[in-house]
């Protein structure tokens, strides 16, 4: 996935997990045909995965990446669009006044 806002969220049994990352930038090249967001999924486990922008580190140099994570509880199941944004958005905002 290409996404532009520069979050992503996942949400199970009443808890709700944000991920703040960079951006898309449309500019930039990205691995994995363009994506900045991954998900993977089977019967154990889902993961969220944020990928960078490539770049080229010279030697000796660094770079980095950073990920904002936050959970919340007692987040009523959503099912459709309307219930993201009355229970999900909130939180999200939430989170990133706090990055």
């Amino acid at each position: 996935l290409a996404v532009h806002d520069g979050w992503t969220a996942y949400q199970r049994r009443g808890h709700l997990f944000v991920k703040y990352f960079a951006p898309y930038n449309p500019e930039s090249a990205y691995v994995d045909f363009g994506a900045n967001v991954e998900v993977f999924t089977n019967k154990l486990m889902l993961e969220l995965e944020t990928l960078g922008t490539l770049v080229t580190i010279p030697p000796q140099g660094s770079i980095e990446y950073r990920e904002d994570w936050f959970l919340f509880s007692d987040v009523p199941d959503v099912h459709d669009d309307a219930e993201v944004d009355q229970h999900v958005l909130p939180l999200v905002r939430e989170a990133k006044t706090h990055i």
